[in-house]
């Protein structure tokens, strides 16, 4: 199993006060959400690990309050222009299948909108946009980084620093509906009749599962 980790950079400085994008340090909220996030995710980072980040300031300095938090070595932190430079899910691709196979996880320090299109691309339906300082971690079923393909991953976790009980409870109900659909399509490959017939089966354990996903969500507000 191989696992990855969709980290967007925590909040930082408006573009109006610096000459350059790249530049932009983080605030002091982001570097107080970056620390939060890297403690939530502490006991869900596992086996041994390669941190990846986008050489933009803001970026690299949330990865730097990750691997402090995660008692990972800063100067181990691999820089990636790709990152930073508009990439396409492709190429984000082709970067995990250039790692080591000898890393089980990789946490891969970035920007919007470009993390968000990775992870649609990543799993099917997926309509999540990462917020700053937001985590989202995938599993894959495979030995190899080189085995890893569009639409293969399993989504394991969703983290962000601000929930409302409205992003949460919108999220459910997407999800919901993206089971319902998922489950349905399969079966009518199968036997478009029993598919028809147990259509109201399929919305209940439907909702039983984004239920029991964005409860762990709920917790974490405390609603």
């Amino acid at each position: 199993m191989k696992n990855l980790f969709l980290v967007r950079h925590a909040k930082a400085e408006i573009m109006k006060e610096y000459d350059s994008d790249f530049s932009r340090p983080l605030i002091k909220k982001g570097l107080k959400d970056a620390k939060k996030m890297a403690e939530k995710i502490k006991e869900r980072f596992k086996g041994n690990a390669l941190f990846i980040s986008s050489p933009a300031n803001r970026a690299f300095e949330t990865a730097h309050i990750f691997a402090g938090k995660l008692n990972y070595p800063t100067v181990k932190i691999l820089l990636k222009d790709t990152i930073y430079y508009d990439p396409a899910p492709e190429q984000l691709l082709e970067l995990l299948k250039e790692i080591d196979d000898a890393y089980d996880t990789i946490i891969l320090f970035g920007h919007n909108p470009y993390l968000s299109q990775f992870a649609s691309f990543l799993i099917k339906d997926f309509e999540f946009d990462i917020p700053k300082s937001g985590v989202v971690a995938f599993g894959f079923d495979k030995k190899s980084w080189k085995e890893i393909e569009q639409q293969s991953a399993i989504l394991k976790f969703a983290e962000y620093p601000e929930k409302s009980s409205k992003d949460v409870n919108s999220f459910e109900q997407s999800l919901i509906i993206k089971i319902s659909e998922a489950i349905s399509d399969a079966l009518k490959d199968i036997n478009p009749d029993a598919a028809s017939n147990v259509l109201k089966s399929i919305a209940k354990h439907s909702a039983k599962l984004a239920c029991n996903f964005t409860g762990s969500l709920k917790k974490v507000i405390g609603e």
